[in-house]
C-alpha cells in the first residue's frame, strides 16, 4: 500500500471512529470477528454502531450487614441492560459498575443525588474486567465491602457503565430521598448491651384470631448491633396485672397469633438475647375491635395515650417513610407544676432508635385518646403544693375535684382549654386529639355556658399559601352542655365563604379549624373576614385576617 494511500486510509478510519464506528479487531476481544490482512495491498474491516444511550438503571439495590464478619456489608442488585436497548445489540451486558459509599445519606444533602455522588468520590470502587465480570441482564449481582467501621451505618449508590463508556443515573433506590440503600456494619461484643424494645407494632383481628407483629430488633440501647435469640410474648387480663400466659417466638420470626374468642387481652413483646438479656417491654396492645396501642407514663399509668390501630400504624416506618419507627413517650414535666398547674406532661413523639424528637407531630384523625391523671387530695382544694401528691380518691371526691380542673393543650402560643371527659375509675381527664405535645391540668372555675377557651381563636392572622407560617386558625371552646358546634366564615359584604364543622382537621371534638379556603377549595383573597360560631342558641362572632 502506497504511503499516500495509507495516510488517506488512516484519516478515513479516524472519521469512522469519531462518528460512532469501531474497528473489529484482535484488540477488542469481546467482539465476534477480527480484522485481517488479505494481502499487502488490501485489508478487510468490519464496523458496527455503538449506542450512545446510557445503560439501564439499577432499581433494586439492597445492602445488608454480614452478621458473621465484623465490618462487612454485602450489596446485591439485578444486572441491567447494557445500553438500554440500543440496537443492534440487544441484551448486552454492561461493561462495569461504579459504587460510592459514605456514612452520610442523600437525605442529609436535601435529596440531591448529584451532590452526594460528587462528595463521595473518594470512597468508591470500580467493578469491571478483568477483576470483575458483570453478569448478563436480569441476573443477580453481588459484591461485599470489608474493613468498614464496625457498628457504623453506611449508605451506598451504584452506577452502571455501558460498553461505550456511558454511565447510568445513580440507582433508583439512592435517587429517592429516604430510600437510599444502607446497612449497619456488624460489630461484635463479648458483653452485649440491653436490646431496644420492639417497635413497628402491627395488629389484626380475624374472627377469634388475634395477630401481632413487630420489626426485628437489631440494636442495643447504645445503638450498637445486637443479636436477638427470641422474643417473649406476655398476655394479660388487664393493664398492670400479672401475665396469664407467656410464650417465646424464635428469630427470625416477628409475629405471633393467639386465639382470643370474645375476650379482650393485652399483650407486650420483649426482645431477648442468647444470654437472657431482656429489653424493656413494648407498648401494650389489646385484642379489642379497635386494636388499641397504649403509651403509658412511667409510674403514672393513668396518664397515657391510647391509639386505635388505624392511628398506631402511622408510627411505623412503612407509613412515615423515615428510616426508623416512631414511638410516643409520656414525659412528666414537674418544673411546670405549681399552685394552679396540677399536672404537666409532654407527650413526645420520637424516633425509636435515635431518640430524636419529631416536632409538631399530629395523627391523621382526632382519635388518639390523650389522658392525664388528676389523682389529688380533696383536702387541699386550696391548691397548695400537696395537690401534686398522688392519692386515691372516692368517686364523689374525684367528681368534686373534676369540677375545679380542666385539661389544656399548648398550641404553640398559649395553653388552650379543651373539652374533656372525666374518667372517675382512673381519675383522669381525657380528650380525643390529633396533636401530641404539651398538656396540663390546670385549676379553673366551673364553666356553665358555651364560650371560647382561653387563647382562642388562634392565630388571628393566617397565611394559607405558606405552610411554614400560621396557615390555619383554631377555635377551641368550653362546651359544658355538649351542644353541637357549627361555624361559618363571611367576607365583609356578608357573603358566606366557608362552612365549618368538627372534622378530621379538628384537634379535639370541641374545636373548629379554618384553613383559609372557601367552600370550593380555593384560597380566599387577602383581607378581613368575619366568623360566627354557634352551639344551640348561643353564638360567638369576631374577625380574622388573611394575608397572602
Amino acid at each position: 500500500m502506497g504511503e499516500s494511500l495509507r495516510k488517506y486510509f488512516t484519516r478515513w478510519l479516524r472519521v469512522l471512529l469519531v462518528g460512532g464506528l469501531i474497528l473489529q479487531g484482535s484488540s477488542m476481544p469481546w467482539q465476534d470477528s477480527s480484522a485481517y490482512a488479505a494481502n499487502s495491498d488490501s485489508i478487510v474491516i468490519g464496523v458496527f454502531p455503538v449506542s450512545n444511550k446510557p445503560p439501564g438503571d439499577i432499581t433494586d439495590l439492597v445492602a445488608s450487614a454480614n452478621l458473621a464478619v465484623e465490618g462487612q456489608i454485602s450489596l446485591s442488585w439485578t444486572a441491567p441492560q447494557g445500553n438500554a436497548g440500543g440496537q443492534p445489540i440487544p441484551n448486552q451486558t454492561v461493561a462495569g459498575y461504579v459504587i460510592h459509599y459514605a456514612t452520610f445519606s442523600v437525605d442529609s444533602l436535601a435529596g440531591n443525588t448529584t451532590s452526594w455522588w460528587n462528595a463521595t468520590a473518594g470512597n468508591s470502587v470500580v467493578l469491571q474486567p478483568p477483576q470483575y465480570n458483570p453478569k448478563s441482564p436480569g441476573q443477580l449481582e453481588a459484591y461485599a465491602f470489608s474493613g468498614l467501621t464496625p457498628g457504623a451505618v453506611f449508605y451506598f449508590g451504584v452506577k452502571s457503565i455501558s460498553q461505550g463508556g456511558i454511565t447510568s443515573a445513580i440507582d433508583d433506590k439512592s435517587a429517592t430521598p429516604g430510600q437510599q440503600a444502607n446497612a449497619l456494619s456488624t460489630k461484635f461484643s463479648s458483653s452485649p448491651g440491653t436490646p431496644r424494645r420492639p417497635n413497628g407494632l402491627n395488629t389484626s383481628l380475624n374472627g377469634s384470631r388475634f395477630t401481632v407483629s413487630w420489626h426485628a430488633v437489631t440494636q442495643d440501647t447504645n445503638g450498637n448491633p445486637i443479636t436477638i435469640d427470641h422474643y417473649e410474648i406476655d398476655r394479660y387480663d388487664a393493664i398492670g396485672s400479672s401475665a396469664n400466659f407467656t410464650t417465646n417466638v424464635q428469630v427470625p420470626n416477628t409475629a405471633f397469633t393467639d386465639t382470643v374468642g370474645v375476650s379482650v387481652f393485652y399483650y407486650r413483646i420483649m426482645a431477648v438475647t442468647a444470654t437472657d438479656v431482656m429489653s424493656a417491654p413494648s407498648d401494650y396492645l389489646d385484642s379489642s375491635p379497635n386494636l388499641n396501642r397504649y403509651a403509658l407514663a412511667e409510674g403514672d399509668p393513668s396518664s397515657r395515650v391510647v391509639m386505635p390501630e388505624i392511628l398506631a400504624r402511622e408510627l411505623n416506618t412503612e407509613i412515615t417513610g423515615l428510616n426508623e419507627d416512631l414511638e410516643v413517650i409520656p414525659i412528666r414535666q414537674p418544673q411546670q407544676e405549681n399552685a394552679t398547674t396540677l399536672k404537666a406532661y409532654l407527650f413526645q413523639v420520637q424516633k425509636a432508635n435515635s431518640g430524636q424528637s419529631v416536632l409538631n407531630f399530629a395523627f391523621s384523625q382526632p382519635l388518639a385518646q390523650v389522658q392525664v391523671s388528676y389523682s389529688i387530695s380533696s383536702s387541699v382544694l386550696g391548691l397548695s403544693s400537696a395537690v401534686r401528691t398522688p392519692l386515691a380518691n372516692s368517686n364523689a371526691q374525684a367528681q368534686a375535684i373534676a369540677q375545679l380542673i380542666a385539661l389544656y393543650w399548648f398550641n404553640g402560643s398559649a395553653y388552650v382549654r379543651l373539652g374533656t371527659t372525666v374518667l372517675l375509675d382512673t381519675q383522669a381527664l381525657l380528650v380525643n386529639a390529633r396533636n401530641m405535645g404539651d398538656y396540663q391540668i390546670q385549676a379553673v372555675g366551673a364553666s356553665t355556658q358555651f364560650g371560647f377557651a382561653n387563647g382562642s381563636p388562634y392565630p388571628r392572622v393566617i397565611t394559607p399559601n405558606d405552610p411554614s407560617q400560621n396557615n390555619r386558625v383554631f377555635f377551641f371552646f368550653n362546651n359544658p352542655t355538649g351542644e353541637q358546634i357549627q361555624g361559618s366564615i363571611y367576607d365583609l359584604r356578608g357573603a358566606k365563604v366557608r362552612d365549618l364543622k368538627v372534622n378530621s382537621q379538628s384537634p379535639t371534638q370541641d374545636s373548629l379549624v379554618w384553613d383559609g379556603h372557601d367552600n370550593n377549595g380555593a384560597v380566599v383573597r387577602s383581607g378581613i373576614y368575619l366568623y360566627k360560631v354557634t352551639a344551640g342558641n348561643q353564638s360567638l362572632t369576631g374577625t380574622l385576617v388573611v394575608a397572602r
